[in-house]
């Protein structure tokens, strides 16, 4: 885990312009024979920032987008203001906040706790929600992300959706099993 992911991002972007010849200088340029260039940039769409979470646990990715869900949902851009945001999604999805004791966005805390039992009411009201078909289809499967060595002797792997997790000897799963005949099963163990 990254102890200041808004400092490493800054160091990280300060050293990629000083390799391609630009240079930053915060606040007023100053004189009048400094040259001045504007520019845009758009990010990742969330999408891609989804299948870099679930799919090959990016564990930085996901802090910084707690940060920045906190900073859109609650004009926070810190842990706290993520948290506000991820306790407003739960109580409009009729799921209990107090079930889920988050306290980072990358999971690594030995602070966060959080129920099988909860995991799996909300991965079943996100199979039902009108964009269940891009979160699910954020996780990893057999072949792809972090299943890329993992149940491909499935009879069909490709029926599979799942999110693996590791921390001091805690191994994870949870996910969609797609059955035969149409249903969507619920996996947490």
């Amino acid at each position: 885990p990254i102890r200041n992911p808004i400092g490493y991002f800054r160091a990280a972007f300060m050293y990629a312009l000083s390799n391609r010849g630009i240079v930053f200088k915060e606040g007023n340029p100053g004189s009048a024979d400094t040259e001045l260039k504007k520019f845009s940039y758009s990010a990742a769409p969330l999408l891609s920032i989804l299948d870099e979470i679930n799919q090959r646990s990016q564990n930085f990715h996901a802090e910084t987008l707690l940060r920045n869900l906190g900073a859109q949902v609650a004009g926070e851009g810190s842990v706290e203001g993520g948290r506000k945001a991820e306790r407003k999604f739960l109580l409009e999805m009729n799921l209990n906040p107090t079930d889920f004791d988050v306290w980072d966005g990358s999971g690594l805390s030995p602070e966060n706790k959080v129920k099988p039992s909860s995991v799996a009411k909300m991965l079943a009201k996100m199979a039902r929600h009108p964009k269940s078909e891009y979160y699910i289809n954020s996780f990893a499967s057999p072949g792809v992300g972090s299943g890329a060595k993992r149940m491909m002797n499935l009879e069909a792997p490709w029926l599979t959706r799942f999110k693996t997790g590791y921390i001091a000897e805690v191994h994870a799963l949870v996910g969609y099993i797609y059955t035969m005949d149409g249903d969507t099963l619920v996996a947490t163990m």
